[in-house]
């Protein structure tokens, strides 16, 4: 008997222990949702144009800016938000003007004179760039983000211009 009852004992052990285990594994897999259809997706790409560049990239820099815009007004406190904003100026030169009066071969030696450099790209990296504080915009929150970006891109093209991004890619095309 007492064999008997051990494995009874042990039986009984087992079977609890697996049901504890399903239970575990169900509440595990709870968050997975399963009631979900299964999706299939199809995505179908139609080239429409390819364009000739021609420009030669040659310097990037990358800003980080703090932008406080505020609406003035005259009885009410000021809606102002303030923009954390990162963006990117690339300097280049486009190699499309270059034709055969710019190319001369002194001795054994091609000259190439280059077109004035440019900048060809300006760009805020809207991932990357955050609203770090709205006071008083309420319903105009949106609205002020809005002009905030857009100030943030002008203000781009001044901080790469003022950092001489369009002298600095000049020496770059020389070397």
């Amino acid at each position: 008997m007492n064999l008997q009852t051990f494995l009874q004992g042990l039986l009984i052990g087992l079977v609890v222990g697996a049901l504890a285990c399903y239970g575990l594994l169900q509440l595990l897999n709870a968050d997975k949702k399963e009631d979900e259809p299964k999706t299939r997706n199809f995505s179908y790409s139609v080239l429409k144009e390819i364009e000739a560049l021609g420009r030669l990239e040659l310097l990037r820099y990358e800003f980080d800016e703090v932008v406080s815009h505020e609406r003035m007004r005259d009885w009410l406190p000021n809606p102002q938000v303030i923009l954390f904003a990162r963006g990117e100026a690339i300097g280049c030169v486009d190699l499309q003007q270059v034709d055969s009066s710019r190319i001369q071969l002194v001795q054994d030696t091609l000259v190439v004179q280059l077109p004035r450099p440019e900048i060809c790209q300006l760009k805020l990296n809207h991932q990357q760039s955050r609203v770090f504080d709205a006071r008083y915009a309420y319903f105009q929150e949106a609205d002020l983000v809005q002009e905030a970006y857009r100030k943030a891109e002008a203000e781009l093209e001044e901080a790469a211009l003022e950092w001489n991004l369009l002298e600095q890619t000049e020496i770059q095309a020389r070397v």
